[in-house]
Protein backbone atom coordinates (compact mmCIF):
# COMPACT_ATOMS: atom_id res chain seq x y z
CA UNK A 1 0.00 0.00 0.00
CA UNK A 2 1.45 3.62 -1.03
CA UNK A 3 2.76 5.72 1.59
CA UNK A 4 -0.25 8.28 2.00
CA UNK A 5 2.31 11.14 1.83
CA UNK A 6 2.56 9.71 -1.97
CA UNK A 7 -0.28 10.49 -2.63
CA UNK A 8 -1.62 13.67 -4.26
CA UNK A 9 -5.20 14.93 -3.33
CA UNK A 10 -7.32 15.47 -6.75
CA UNK A 11 -7.63 19.49 -7.34
CA UNK A 12 -10.88 21.15 -8.79
CA UNK A 13 -10.80 22.24 -12.43
CA UNK A 14 -8.88 25.48 -12.68
CA UNK A 15 -9.50 26.98 -16.25
CA UNK A 16 -6.55 28.52 -17.82
CA UNK A 17 -8.04 31.38 -19.75
CA UNK A 18 -11.16 32.36 -17.64
CA UNK A 19 -12.83 33.82 -20.75
CA UNK A 20 -13.04 29.77 -21.89
CA UNK A 21 -16.40 29.42 -19.61
CA UNK A 22 -18.43 31.75 -21.14
CA UNK A 23 -20.22 30.53 -25.02
CA UNK A 24 -22.05 34.25 -24.39
CA UNK A 25 -22.31 37.40 -22.09
CA UNK A 26 -24.48 41.04 -22.41
CA UNK A 27 -25.39 41.69 -26.07
CA UNK A 28 -23.98 38.29 -27.11
CA UNK A 29 -26.84 36.09 -26.01
CA UNK A 30 -29.41 35.00 -28.24
CA UNK A 31 -32.77 35.15 -26.80
CA UNK A 32 -33.86 32.53 -29.00
CA UNK A 33 -31.47 29.74 -27.64
CA UNK A 34 -32.62 27.24 -25.63
CA UNK A 35 -32.51 27.40 -21.75
CA UNK A 36 -29.91 25.13 -20.36
CA UNK A 37 -28.10 24.32 -17.44
CA UNK A 38 -25.25 27.21 -16.74
CA UNK A 39 -27.51 29.61 -18.06
CA UNK A 40 -27.52 33.44 -15.85
CA UNK A 41 -30.65 35.21 -15.88
CA UNK A 42 -31.10 39.07 -13.65
CA UNK A 43 -34.40 40.01 -11.54
CA UNK A 44 -35.18 36.28 -10.36
CA UNK A 45 -36.71 35.91 -7.21
CA UNK A 46 -35.69 32.75 -5.56
CA UNK A 47 -38.47 31.45 -2.94
CA UNK A 48 -37.40 30.58 0.72
CA UNK A 49 -33.81 32.88 0.20
CA UNK A 50 -34.12 36.43 0.19
CA UNK A 51 -36.88 39.23 -0.75
CA UNK A 52 -35.55 40.76 -3.47
CA UNK A 53 -34.87 39.25 -7.01
CA UNK A 54 -31.61 39.19 -8.12
CA UNK A 55 -29.22 37.23 -10.57
CA UNK A 56 -29.43 33.67 -10.64
CA UNK A 57 -28.13 30.73 -12.71
CA UNK A 58 -30.08 27.28 -13.40
CA UNK A 59 -28.36 24.29 -11.73
CA UNK A 60 -30.88 21.82 -13.33
CA UNK A 61 -29.50 19.41 -15.30
CA UNK A 62 -30.84 19.88 -18.91
CA UNK A 63 -32.54 16.07 -18.82
CA UNK A 64 -33.67 16.71 -15.67
CA UNK A 65 -35.46 20.32 -16.17
CA UNK A 66 -37.35 19.38 -19.97
CA UNK A 67 -40.11 16.94 -20.63
CA UNK A 68 -39.22 16.33 -24.40
CA UNK A 69 -38.52 20.16 -25.47
CA UNK A 70 -40.66 21.56 -23.32
CA UNK A 71 -39.59 22.81 -19.71
CA UNK A 72 -40.26 21.48 -16.60
CA UNK A 73 -42.79 23.47 -14.34
CA UNK A 74 -40.22 24.03 -11.83
CA UNK A 75 -36.16 24.79 -12.37
CA UNK A 76 -33.82 24.48 -9.80
CA UNK A 77 -31.70 27.71 -9.60
CA UNK A 78 -28.53 29.17 -7.56
CA UNK A 79 -28.25 32.39 -6.33
CA UNK A 80 -25.43 34.86 -7.86
CA UNK A 81 -23.67 37.36 -5.52
CA UNK A 82 -20.52 39.56 -5.25
CA UNK A 83 -17.58 37.51 -4.62
CA UNK A 84 -14.70 38.38 -1.90
CA UNK A 85 -12.28 37.64 -4.60
CA UNK A 86 -11.22 34.07 -5.32
CA UNK A 87 -8.26 34.05 -7.56
CA UNK A 88 -7.85 31.79 -9.85
CA UNK A 89 -5.22 29.88 -8.08
CA UNK A 90 -7.64 29.06 -5.43
CA UNK A 91 -9.86 27.33 -7.77
CA UNK A 92 -8.81 24.01 -7.59
CA UNK A 93 -8.67 24.11 -3.54
CA UNK A 94 -11.09 22.35 -1.69
CA UNK A 95 -12.12 25.48 0.95
CA UNK A 96 -13.75 26.52 -2.10
CA UNK A 97 -16.02 24.25 -2.76
CA UNK A 98 -19.24 26.10 -2.01
CA UNK A 99 -18.75 28.47 -4.63
CA UNK A 100 -18.75 28.46 -8.53
CA UNK A 101 -16.97 31.63 -9.14
CA UNK A 102 -17.95 33.48 -12.34
CA UNK A 103 -15.48 36.03 -13.39
CA UNK A 104 -16.06 37.93 -16.14
CA UNK A 105 -20.04 38.32 -16.06
CA UNK A 106 -20.44 41.69 -15.81
CA UNK A 107 -17.09 43.60 -16.10
CA UNK A 108 -15.20 44.76 -13.33
CA UNK A 109 -17.37 42.75 -10.78
CA UNK A 110 -16.42 39.32 -9.01
CA UNK A 111 -19.34 37.12 -8.88
CA UNK A 112 -19.98 33.59 -7.90
CA UNK A 113 -23.04 31.31 -7.60
CA UNK A 114 -23.45 29.97 -4.32
CA UNK A 115 -24.36 26.14 -3.93
CA UNK A 116 -25.83 26.46 -0.57
CA UNK A 117 -28.42 29.11 -1.91
CA UNK A 118 -31.20 27.18 -4.26
CA UNK A 119 -34.32 27.41 -5.12
CA UNK A 120 -37.10 26.17 -7.42
CA UNK A 121 -38.66 28.72 -9.34
CA UNK A 122 -42.17 28.12 -11.63
CA UNK A 123 -40.13 27.83 -15.42
CA UNK A 124 -42.52 29.89 -17.01
CA UNK A 125 -41.19 33.24 -15.19
CA UNK A 126 -37.99 33.21 -16.66
CA UNK A 127 -37.64 35.40 -19.26
CA UNK A 128 -35.34 35.60 -22.53
CA UNK A 129 -34.85 38.85 -22.07
CA UNK A 130 -33.27 39.06 -18.61
CA UNK A 131 -30.74 36.30 -19.70
CA UNK A 132 -27.35 37.94 -19.17
CA UNK A 133 -25.03 34.99 -19.54
CA UNK A 134 -24.59 31.39 -21.04
CA UNK A 135 -21.73 29.03 -19.45
CA UNK A 136 -19.59 27.33 -22.29
CA UNK A 137 -19.73 23.26 -22.55
CA UNK A 138 -16.60 23.85 -20.89
CA UNK A 139 -17.91 25.94 -17.71
CA UNK A 140 -20.77 23.61 -17.83
CA UNK A 141 -18.12 20.98 -16.70
CA UNK A 142 -16.94 23.19 -14.32
CA UNK A 143 -19.92 23.87 -12.98
CA UNK A 144 -21.14 20.07 -12.49
CA UNK A 145 -17.53 18.84 -11.35
CA UNK A 146 -17.84 22.10 -8.32
CA UNK A 147 -21.51 20.73 -8.00
CA UNK A 148 -21.13 16.99 -7.38
CA UNK A 149 -17.87 17.97 -4.83
CA UNK A 150 -20.03 20.33 -3.08
CA UNK A 151 -22.83 17.63 -2.62
CA UNK A 152 -20.16 14.66 -2.22
CA UNK A 153 -16.56 15.78 -1.61
CA UNK A 154 -15.54 13.44 -4.40
CA UNK A 155 -13.05 15.22 -6.91
CA UNK A 156 -14.27 13.59 -10.33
Amino acid sequence: MPDAADQTTPALEKPGDLDKIWLARADEVEAARPFIQGDVFENVDLPGLDDQPGLALIISHPCSMRSGVALRPRVQMLRILEDTNLPLNAWPTRENFRLMPLPGLVKDIRYAAHFDQTSMIQSATLDPTRRRACLSHYGILVLQQRLVHHLTRVVI
